[in-house]
């Protein structure tokens, strides 16, 4: 349909060699928006069934005409619009659903679907990528707020993670075969709940954020304290013994020990009130307050090397591999930053559509636009960083969603007050039609 005016576009696009057109100057009808312009793609691409195709057009996801787009850019509609496409991300799909018995406040899965969960009733939770009941590693005194896994990647004898209400952390270990776990270090230091953990890349170091207003980083366990503290305790010694016979209930008994513990490395000092998250990304950390800004660290000299104003208090934060931040906070808003922009380090005023406070918010590990949200109004939401409006809505919780992980392989897994941890995976087919 050539009616009304027409612009001359380019298309390019980063998708395997099959799915690229032309990059010849094609005149267009300036009305098309998403929908049109997936035809046109669909059309030149012969393609049956057909699929959904989002498009880019100055750094921004397309969201409304062409023409309304060109005219707020201030684009000459004399000129050839170089307008770049992608596959349009579906819906990720509902997967499996963990019960706890209290508020699950921290979930990070590892590269290979093994699941660290932490909750309220003071526990951690090993759930295997097989799909076997959980491990419980209990050991802190108070609700368990944050929890990571010190090599996301790993796949032999791991090291999880937990910061807890009880102003403590704790290192655990767990066997390859995710059926055997046993406590490594007590980590002791913070005069307040530890609200948030994050681990080094390369899973040697971890910081710590806390209500004293620090944050703290810490050794990790090496590989050999790892297979030692599975040595010591055995299988699963101080847990699940009321699952075992007799037998194994003294065996377990008879290996309790005193748990080891740890100091800090050091502490980083500069936030005035509560801080709330950190995130190792990179070569920096990353960290958000109640005291409203954004930081970044330089762990080997100890200084806070970037200091972003957020105006309101910060609930979480994220680092991208690309060193793009986001933050989430009280005033139902998410904020990505780039901390290399100087002044302009506001990437993105505000990403607003949730209707509660946004609590959690993380990144997505394959594609370097996206980001995930979890907020009090019981949704997770998927965004990309290029458009004010979600890509997709989940209604994951009965609750308020409290934490959220995007894991290496695209899963997202979330949980809330509800006492779930939902899964959720990449769509079986990325570009399908439904998602149009």
């Amino acid at each position: 349909d050539a009616e009304g005016p027409q612009i001359q576009v380019s298309f390019t696009t980063k998708l395997p060699q099959e799915l690229v057109v032309t990059d010849l100057p094609i005149a267009i009808p300036a009305r098309l928006s998403r929908l049109g312009l997936s035809e046109v793609i669909n059309h030149l691409l012969e393609l049956d069934p057909p699929r959904p195709f989002d498009f880019v057009v100055s750094g921004e996801l397309l969201r409304s005409s062409l023409d309304v787009c060109v005219t707020s850019k201030g684009l000459s509609s004399e000129e050839v619009i170089i307008i770049e496409y992608d596959l349009l991300p579906g819906a990720p799909d509902e997967g499996p659903s963990h019960p706890h018995d209290d508020w699950v406040a921290g979930v990070c899965m590892r590269a290979d679907g093994c699941l660290v969960s932490g909750a309220y009733d003071s526990n951690v939770r090993i759930w295997p990528g097989s799909g076997a009941s959980p491990l419980v590693l209990t050991g802190h005194s108070d609700g368990v707020t944050s929890c990571c896994w010190a090599d996301e990647d790993a796949s032999a004898n791991t090291c999880a993670l937990s910061g807890s209400k009880d102003f403590t952390l704790r290192s655990w270990a767990v066997s390859a075969q995710q059926h055997q776990w046993a406590p490594v270090f007590k980590h002791t230091g913070h005069t307040a709940s530890v609200e948030g953990v994050s681990s080094s890349r390369d899973g040697s170091r971890f910081c710590s954020a806390s209500f004293d207003k620090t944050l703290k980083v810490w050794a990790a366990p090496t590989a050999s304290q790892v297979a030692d503290a599975l040595a010591a305790f055995g299988d699963g010694a101080i847990t699940e013994a009321s699952n075992r016979p007799d037998k194994a209930k003294k065996q377990a008994s008879g290996k309790t020990q005193a748990i080891k513990e740890r100091g800090c490395t050091c502490t980083l000092l500069g936030h005035t009130q509560a801080v709330s998250s950190v995130a190792w990304g990179g070569d920096a950390v990353v960290s958000g307050s109640w005291d409203h800004t954004v930081r970044e660290w330089d762990v080997e000299t100890q200084t806070c090397a970037t200091t972003l104003s957020a105006g309101h208090a910060v609930t979480s934060v994220a680092a991208s591999r690309d060193r793009l931040l986001a933050s989430a906070h009280h005033d139902r808003k998410v904020r990505v930053w780039d901390p290399r922009a100087g002044a302009d380090a506001l990437v993105r005023s505000s990403l607003v559509s949730h209707k509660g406070w946004v609590n959690a918010v993380a990144w997505s590990q394959e594609n370097p636009h996206h980001l995930v949200s979890a907020s009090h109004d019981t949704t997770v939401k998927v965004w990309d960083m290029r458009s004010a409006v979600p890509l997709h809505t989940l209604a994951a919780h009965e609750g308020k969603a409290l934490c959220v992980h995007w894991a290496r392989g695209g899963r997202i897994v979330s949980g809330g007050t509800d006492g779930k941890v939902k899964e959720y995976s990449p769509p079986a087919d990325e570009g399908a039609a439904s998602a149009a």
